[in-house]
């Protein structure tokens, strides 16, 4: 099928700039993935001024969501969208901003904050007698169903959300590139559900429909490849896996460079898929070269540059190289302790690698406190009932 996009307008030079960073969850399906647009041209005068207009503020938050220290850019935003200049901004704009406000406060499970800052937005909406525009509506749709099903639990939810998702027609380069971000979550949903089947012929639907704009933006293609090449790694199809990542690695060589986020994030999806076929030399090779990357590149104040530390030290474990893997742990765990970063699941897993170690070691009482800190976690961040919150008493 032939695509055929409107112009670029300056509501979407202006909302793209704004989106040119994102959290990127391991499993490759995220809320949302960095948008591949041009920065602004010096000609788009009157978009120029809006754009200069917009405060420090949320590039922090930007920077601070994109290195994965949510709790601060949350923060940020939220002291941002409650200030006199905001309401200074145009309205779908405004709208924008709470959306990502709900993002985030989703992302830390803050989900009564999250469904009343959604709710306030609609009563806005109303206030204001206008609708959405085309790329917030999306947005808005994927984060009320992200808010359902974690309330709800149910099926159901996913079900509307794809129904619904599928009367969008988008047009312009905005509305295209939440669109996409909105059919990834759908195969996140899928996955959620254990239909992995699903979620793969869902990104394969994707990837026919949206073809010509994939190759004419790097940005999005090299996401489609890394949340393909996952789905693949998930049904086992370990050779189409391994060639949509390199083909994603190929994507972000030439488009973001060996030094950035991104080439580090998918030298680590290849070790674990190294990792997964048995080839532990191979995984080991990368991971760390990934972090002589990150390290050279300024990036130890990242998530990533932690999950790179704890994927090695979970190679080393297994290898009973405890010492090394300890050490490579307990580094992970003031990082994200020393960056706020401990409101994730990234700094759980942490814990509990760093616990499982110890119990190898036979230090049963700290390995215990540590499960009782990580269990108290995930009851924040995942609720009460959440299944690996049994998962994890059983090791206690």
């Amino acid at each position: 099928m032939i695509f055929h996009l409107q112009p670029v307008t300056g509501q979407d030079i202006i909302m793209s700039s704004l989106k040119n960073a994102s959290v990127v969850e391991q499993s490759c399906y995220n809320l949302q993935l960095p948008y591949g647009f041009k920065k602004l041209n010096a000609r788009d005068t009157t978009v120029q001024c809006k754009m200069e207009s917009l405060p420090l503020a949320f590039e922090k938050f930007e920077l601070m969501e994109r290195e994965g220290q949510l709790t601060n850019a949350k923060t940020i935003l939220t002291d941002y969208v409650t200030d006199s200049s905001f309401c200074r901004l145009e309205f779908q704009t405004q709208c924008y901003f709470n959306l990502r406000l709900i993002q985030i406060q989703l992302q830390l499970n803050l989900l009564k904050n999250a469904k009343l800052v959604l709710s306030n937005l609609a009563s806005d909406i109303n206030s204001q007698n206008t609708n959405l525009s085309t790329a917030n509506k999306l947005l808005e749709l994927k984060l009320r169903t992200i808010l359902n099903f974690k309330e709800t639990k149910d099926d159901s939810c996913i079900l509307v959300y794809e129904r619904e998702l599928n009367k969008f027609e988008p047009v312009s380069f905005s509305d295209v590139d939440e669109y996409l971000n909105c059919e990834y979550k759908l195969s996140s949903f899928f996955k959620e559900i254990n239909e992995k089947e699903k979620a793969l012929i869902n990104l394969q639907r994707i990837q026919k429909r949206f073809q010509n704009y994939l190759d004419s933006n790097p940005t999005q293609d090299y996401h489609f490849h890394c949340a393909i090449a996952s789905a693949y790694q998930d049904l086992m199809n370990y050779d189409s896996a391994k060639f949509h990542f390199e083909n994603a690695e190929h994507k972000c060589i030439s488009f973001f460079g060996i030094n950035s986020l991104e080439y580090i994030q998918i030298l680590r999806y290849q070790a674990r898929l190294y990792r997964e076929l048995g080839e532990n030399n191979s995984s080991e090779m990368l991971l760390n070269k990934a972090i002589e990357i990150a390290q050279i590149s300024k990036l130890r104040n990242t998530v990533e540059y932690n999950m790179l530390l704890l994927n090695l030290s979970s190679l080393y474990n297994s290898y009973g190289k405890r010492a090394d893997a300890e050490t490579l742990a307990i580094q992970a765990k003031l990082n994200f302790e020393n960056h706020a970063m401990t409101a994730g699941s990234e700094y759980i897993q942490c814990l509990e690698l760093i616990a499982n170690i110890q119990y190898n070691e036979k230090r049963w009482d700290e390995s215990e406190l540590l499960l009782l800190k990580s269990n108290a976690l995930r009851q924040q961040l995942y609720g009460i009932s959440h299944y690996s919150l049994a998962e994890n008493l059983s090791r206690l």
